[in-house]
């Protein structure tokens, strides 16, 4: 198996864990599942030729992935945005490594660089009271 590895973002909602990709929408998406093993990334195998590692899950938001049953995939592309809900299965380690640490330094020195003084400041105080919250949720 060949998987390609990208970076997601993971959310949670009221309709459970979802994960939003840039991976272009498939012709089929058949026996599709993500496996999870409790870390930092999931495996989305699409169908019987498609596999993709999405990385960079929040430490926050693990635990709710873990015990879910299923998650919304949601594949935003060119054409537009396509959603499917797909089986969770856990399994023990995925065998990828968890680099959550040095992906977190590298967006936070990159936002810095690129914000004012102020405007950091107001997103770090927001960004820390919605994680509260969605910990909480």
């Amino acid at each position: 198996m060949n998987a390609e590895c990208r970076n997601a973002n993971f959310w949670i909602d009221s309709r459970g864990v979802l994960i939003f990709t840039d991976i272009e929408k498939s012709e089929e998406v058949s026996k599709a599942e993500v496996v999870y093993d409790g870390k930092n990334a999931v495996l989305l195998n699409k169908n019987d030729k498609e596999f993709y590692v999405l990385k960079n899950i929040a430490p926050r938001l693990r635990q709710k992935l873990a015990s879910a049953k299923s998650v919304i995939v949601v594949e935003q592309n060119k054409g537009g945005m396509y959603s499917y809900e797909v089986v969770l299965r856990k399994v023990d380690d995925l065998g990828v490594e968890d680099d959550w640490d040095q992906y977190a330094k590298e967006v936070y020195a990159k936002l810095k660089e690129k914000m004012s003084p102020e405007d950091f400041a107001q997103f770090t105080k927001e960004a820390e009271g919605f994680l509260d919250k969605v910990e909480n949720s």
